[in-house]
């Protein structure tokens, strides 16, 4: 096991292999969700833990639904040649509408980058050029991650910086 991430009443867990395992809690049953091309470094689930994100050491981001949903196909995003460290869905992911079909992702390029599902895909650097990103969380419209100079706040609507903590 590499990582794990927990949401109402489901757990995900990553292995080094590259596969997701989900349990339903208080179930007992087990279910493969994915299996990506390397170890999965980080997990995340949308706020209401119907879509997961995995994310490993081939650069890639990917995004599945927690429950089988047959006109749902699994979205890879490229985020970079190295890996990625940290992983954060939109909480309102499973909303419908492109404005919530958004991931944010971080790793060893230093660059925290938001993806947005659409047709031509798209990608927004965050920020970038303070050392590998090796944490990512998004909580409403707030979006955390850490690096080497400390952990930032951004706010996602207005891209404003809403605080900075400094490693000492």
């Amino acid at each position: 096991v590499t990582c794990a991430a927990f949401r109402a009443g489901v757990i995900v867990i990553g292995t080094r292999l590259g596969y997701v395992w989900k349990t339903d809690v208080g179930k007992g049953k087990v279910d493969r969700l994915v299996h990506i091309s390397s170890c999965v470094q980080c997990l995340s689930l949308d706020g209401e833990g119907r879509f997961c994100a995995a994310a490993g050491g081939d650069g890639r981001v990917t995004i599945v639904p927690v429950l089988p949903l047959p006109s749902v196909e699994p979205w890879v995003c490229e985020h970079s040649q190295q890996g990625i460290l940290g992983v954060a869905l939109c909480p309102g992911y499973a909303l419908s509408g492109t404005d919530s079909a958004l991931v944010c992702a971080g790793g060893l390029d230093g660059r925290l980058v938001l993806h947005r599902r659409s047709r031509f895909g798209g990608q927004t650097i965050l920020h970038e050029g303070e050392g590998p990103i090796t944490q990512v969380a998004w909580r409403t419209t707030l979006i955390a991650w850490a690096n080497n100079s400390g952990i930032k706040i951004l706010d996602a609507e207005t891209r404003q910086k809403v605080s900075y903590i400094p490693c000492r």
